[in-house]
This record gives C-alpha cells, sequence and structure tokens, in this order.
C-alpha cells in the first residue's frame, strides 16, 4: 500500500474541510529539524484557520529504529530540546 506523507494530506484535509481539528496524533523530534516542524505547524495553522492540533511524543522503535536510532535510548531529553 501507498505511504502518504502525512503533512500533504494535512493541507488537504485544511482547505477541504470547515470544521473538523486534525493533527498527526504525534510526532516525534528526532526526524525533523525544529524550524522545519514549526513551519509546517504555522503553515496548517494558517491554512485551517486555527484547527490544527499539534501532538508531540518521544518516539517508539517502530519508527525511530527505522532511521538508526536506539530505542532503548530514552529520548525524552531530547523531546524538551525540541519543545
Amino acid at each position: 500500500s501507498p505511504a502518504y506523507d502525512p503533512w500533504t494530506i494535512m493541507g488537504l484535509l485544511a482547505g477541504s474541510t470547515r470544521q473538523v481539528e486534525f493533527g498527526p496524533a504525534v510526532t516525534d523530534p528526532h526526524r525533523t529539524h525544529p524550524a522545519v516542524l514549526a513551519q509546517r505547524v504555522a503553515t496548517l495553522d494558517q491554512l485551517s484557520r486555527g484547527r490544527f492540533v499539534l501532538g508531540l511524543g518521544s518516539g517508539e522503535a517502530m519508527s525511530l529504529e527505522a532511521f538508526g536510532f536506539d530505542w532503548k535510548e530514552r529520548k525524552v531529553g531530547k523531546l524538551k530540546e525540541f519543545m
């Protein structure tokens, strides 16, 4: 099955809905630079007129190990720095 980029799909949602709040559920600070995420969030918030909701988490094995991150090492410090 295709693996669509969720940020692109959320742009579509922002433009094609008027009342639905939406967001990525949870995103982690390991695969995206803070400035890039801030720009994405600001863009989606503007396009949706404030309906975008951001969830942040420290990440989980399925997403992190595929990118070479050691899941056993706690990433909470990285999350705090990211915020």
